[in-house]
């Protein structure tokens, strides 16, 4: 298996963690961190909130522990890391769900959201599965944050009032995976076949092909629909 140079990896991965987490705090601070309105927000949507918030810190902590060599310490936190992905779940259907009974999300945007949810937790659980290869194991890891750190870009991209230009969202919210593509043919002096396997993936198969196609058609409407009466009570 081909393998980038570690203090590199370093670098790049933990470059990448701390952007996660800039995103997410930037993208989330008028609604959750900081946000302003008396009104409290829906408990489901609290736990919602912290679950994936400590993804994105556990993301950054996990590239720091091996920066620093802690890789017994790194191995715990992994397996810290199956639990809060099995709460992590159950509770992002039920908030996509939720909103989408309550007429807060369209059936299309429904779709997109938990097809974004299923594949950002499939590649998490390939890394978990693939931690005793480090070479696949980051980048499955980094790809499944790339995912599941789409709504930030989006609200980010909204802060500053490009919320409706949708390539500068796509492009916010993908950049840290083609960097990665980007780092891999500079770093290897070519672009391995996973990387860019996993970008077209993540930005193709689902953005254009299961998104747009699948849940724009009676079909997927009603496969909304029935989970939402299933989930939601």
């Amino acid at each position: 298996m081909l393998e980038s140079k570690p203090r590199a990896d370093r670098w790049f991965f933990g470059l990448a963690g701390l952007w996660f987490v800039a995103l997410t705090l930037v993208g989330f601070s008028p609604t959750f961190y900081l946000r302003s309105n008396p009104e409290p927000l829906p408990f489901h949507q609290v736990i919602h909130g912290v679950l994936y918030s400590t993804w994105v810190v556990l993301f950054l902590c996990q590239t720091q522990l091996i920066a620093w060599q802690r890789t017994a310490w790194h191995r715990r936190l992994g397996a810290v890391s199956v639990l809060l992905l099995t709460l992590m779940i159950p509770v992002g259907f039920y908030v996509v769900l939720a909103k989408t009974a309550a007429g807060l999300k369209s059936v299309d945007d429904a779709g997109f959201n938990l097809t974004e949810l299923t594949l950002g937790f499939a590649l998490a659980f390939a890394g978990l599965a693939t931690r005793r290869r480090p070479f696949l194991h980051k980048r499955f890891m980094l790809f499944a944050v790339v995912v599941l750190t789409v709504a930030a870009a989006d609200r980010v991209a909204g802060i500053f009032g490009l919320g409706a230009v949708r390539p500068f969202r796509k492009v916010l919210a993908a950049w840290p995976g083609i960097a990665l593509v980007v780092y891999d043919a500079l770093s290897l002096r070519r672009v391995p076949i996973v990387s860019a396997s996993l970008l077209a993936l993540v930005w193709l198969v689902t953005w254009f092909t299961i998104s747009d196609f699948v849940f724009q058609r009676p079909a997927g409407e009603a496969l909304i629909h029935a989970l939402t009466r299933i989930v939601v009570w």
